[in-house]
């Protein structure tokens, strides 16, 4: 358990720290294949620079928790997000 409070308080300082992160969700426990889903919402999900950055912070948050498989995507602020999974940062 202190392991998944670990990996949510890293995943949302590392997006918030991304202007362009409107908002992170994620999975409460690994999913049924042991990845760990993170929704990560922007404006512009098809401006290149922005998913350029978003991948980088992917990366970081892969290499800090290499133990662990993620599933990220990256979606619309728009679109409301996924109710399976846990609010992990919004920006208001």
């Amino acid at each position: 358990m202190a392991l998944v409070a670990e990996v949510k308080d890293s995943v949302a300082a590392g997006f918030a720290s991304f202007p362009e992160a409107v908002r992170v969700c994620m999975s409460r426990n690994p999913q049924a294949d042991g990845a760990v889903h993170v929704q990560v919402a922007v404006r512009d999900p098809s401006d290149r620079d922005v998913r350029l950055g978003i991948y980088q912070k992917e990366q970081e948050i892969i290499r800090e928790f290499e133990r662990l498989d993620f599933d990220f995507e990256i979606v619309s602020s728009q679109e409301a997000f996924d109710s399976s999974l846990d609010l992990t940062f919004s920006r208001s």
